[in-house]
């Protein structure tokens, strides 16, 4: 994923949001889930919260368990909110704590 969202195709027709099972599904509605959740990895395609890698300042994707578990505002936690490739590249610092030198 790197960084990257894929979007959802959005169609304008009125679908039932009923499973086979007979039980609403809010989240999907039917649709194939294109990403997930960066704190949990449970499939997830809503940006909502406005939250934001903690190395890289990229917008990620968090689900509703995790934000209310907030793990961006809790010491020790902040590096479980990373973008995919932060996680890749092994990223640790906050691009705000580097010090860039004229050589």
């Amino acid at each position: 994923v790197g960084g990257v969202i894929k979007k959802k195709d959005k169609k304008k027709k009125k679908k039932s949001n009923k499973k086979s099972n007979g039980k609403d599904d809010e989240d999907t509605k039917g649709e194939k889930v294109l990403s997930s959740c960066c704190v949990c990895g449970a499939e997830w395609d809503r940006y909502v919260g406005k939250k934001k890698c903690y190395t890289c300042g990229v917008p990620v994707l968090m689900c509703d368990g995790c934000m209310t578990e907030k793990p961006d505002k809790t010491d020790g936690r902040r590096l479980e909110v990373r973008c995919g490739l932060c996680k890749e590249e092994g990223v640790e610092v906050p691009a705000n704590d580097l010090e860039f030198t004229d050589n």
